[in-house]
C-alpha cells in the first residue's frame, strides 16, 4: 500500500510539473507573439509617419494592444526602435544570405537579386522605415550593431561572385544607394535596369 501511494504521489507530481512547464511555455509563446506584433507595428508607424511618430501609445494602437504592453516589453522608445531596426536587418540579411547560397551561376543570382530590388520598390513602406531607422543609427552608435550582419551578408553575397575585394566593397556600399535612388525616382527602376547596374558592380565571370 505504501509503495502504491508513493507511486501515485510521484505520478501526480510529474503531471503537475508538466502542466506548469506547458503553462510557462504558453506564456512565453504569447509574450513573443505580442513583442513581434509591437515591432511590426513600429515599422508600420515609421513607414507612415516617420520615426518621430513612434510613441508607446501610437505603436500599441497600431498593434491593437494596450499601451501597457508596449511599456512592458520596451522600457524606452530607443529600445523599441533598436528592436525594429534589428528585426528588419535580420530579415534582409537572411534573404541575401539565402540568395548567396542558392544554386545557379553568377548571372542567375544577379538576375534574382535584380528582381528582388525592383520588388522592394513596388511597396516601399518597409524600405522607407528601414532608411529612417538607419539614419537614426548614424546619430546613435548603440543602434549600429543591428546593421553589422546586414553589411556582412552583402559582402558574403559579393564574395560568392567575385574574389576582387574592391568590387566586394563597391557592391556593399552601392546596394543601399541603388535602393535610395530608386525611392527618389519618379519611375522606379525595373529589374532589367537594376541587373544592368549590378553587372557593372559584379560582372559575371
Amino acid at each position: 500500500m505504501g509503495r502504491s501511494k508513493e507511486r501515485r504521489t510521484t505520478q501526480a507530481g510529474r503531471r503537475t510539473l508538466k502542466s506548469t512547464a506547458a503553462s510557462a511555455d504558453g506564456r512565453r509563446a504569447k509574450g513573443e507573439l505580442r513583442r513581434r506584433a509591437l515591432i511590426e507595428a513600429a515599422v508600420r508607424v515609421i513607414a507612415r509617419d516617420g520615426a518621430g511618430g513612434v510613441t508607446h501609445r501610437t505603436v500599441a494602437k497600431e498593434a491593437g494592444l494596450p499601451t501597457t504592453a508596449t511599456t512592458y516589453y520596451f522600457d524606452s522608445i530607443d529600445a523599441l526602435l533598436t528592436a525594429a531596426l534589428t528585426s528588419c536587418m535580420e530579415e534582409d540579411s537572411a534573404r541575401i544570405e539565402q540568395l548567396a547560397d542558392a544554386p545557379g551561376d553568377a548571372a542567375e543570382r544577379l538576375r534574382e537579386l535584380s528582381v528582388q530590388l525592383a520588388g522592394l520598390l513596388t511597396a516601399p513602406g518597409h524600405l522607407l522605415a528601414e532608411f529612417e531607422m538607419c539614419l537614426l543609427a548614424v546619430r546613435r552608435p548603440e543602434q549600429r550593431a543591428a546593421t553589422r550582419r546586414w553589411k556582412g551578408a552583402l559582402a558574403a553575397f559579393a564574395r560568392s561572385l567575385t574574389s576582387d575585394p574592391t568590387r566586394v566593397k563597391l557592391f556593399t556600399y552601392a546596394y543601399d544607394g541603388l535602393l535610395l535612388q530608386g525611392l527618389l525616382a519618379d519611375e522606379p527602376p525595373t529589374a532589367e535596369e537594376f541587373e544592368e547596374l549590378l553587372r557593372e558592380l559584379l560582372p559575371p565571370g
